[in-house]
């Protein structure tokens, strides 16, 4: 059975009423697919100097931008065409809220997705494995931060941010050991 997982990471205006800024998706076999929203509401945003000043400078609307009523139709062409290349497909996120608003734009029913929150899987190895609390997050943080650096990539760009989030977490799976069937390639890195 041919498994991949699937780092998914958004930006988005605010935890509140958030609307899309821009979705990728990083695959462990390094495909992967970014799109900004052309039409997002920037205005209706909580903390529009984090928008501002440092979402918005990232964006490259005329090579990346997609209108709203086209997002979905995007995003659902790539994850067919990974729905023919393998039999599972796990959804990676850190945060929950990404999968939220991931699920406004795909056709959910039509996918067999299973979903992780890594960090939580995090949490639940750390107990399973009687590693004190904490200890695979601040690794996996640590080496995020060491990925951006050594990449020269920068936070809050979501194609950067799911890159960076897929090779830390294979760094921390495989650091303490834990038992991961999937393979990145880390030749990149």
């Amino acid at each position: 059975m041919k498994k991949i997982h699937l780092f998914i990471d958004i930006e988005f205006t605010d935890f509140e009423n958030p609307d899309l800024i821009s979705l990728a998706l990083y695959a462990n076999d390094e495909q992967s697919f970014y799109i900004e929203n052309k039409d997002a509401r920037f205005k209706q945003t909580s903390n529009p100097q984090f928008i501002q000043n440092v979402v918005k400078p990232l964006l490259n609307l005329e090579e990346f931008g997609v209108e709203r009523s086209k997002i979905a139709l995007k995003v659902n062409q790539f994850l067919n065409q990974l729905a023919q290349d393998y039999d599972e497909i796990v959804l990676m996120a850190d945060q929950l809220i990404d999968l939220r608003i991931f699920f406004e734009w795909i056709d959910f029913d039509s996918y067999d997705f299973k979903l992780e929150v890594f960090t939580e899987k995090f949490l639940l190895l750390e107990k399973n494995n009687f590693l004190p609390k904490n200890t695979l997050i601040d690794h996996f943080f640590k080496e995020q931060k060491t990925i951006f650096e050594y990449l020269g990539l920068q936070k809050h760009h979501a194609l950067n941010d799911a890159k960076t989030n897929c090779m830390a977490y294979y760094h921390t799976i495989e650091k303490f050991n834990l038992i991961e069937n999937t393979k990145i390639n880390k030749a990149k890195i």
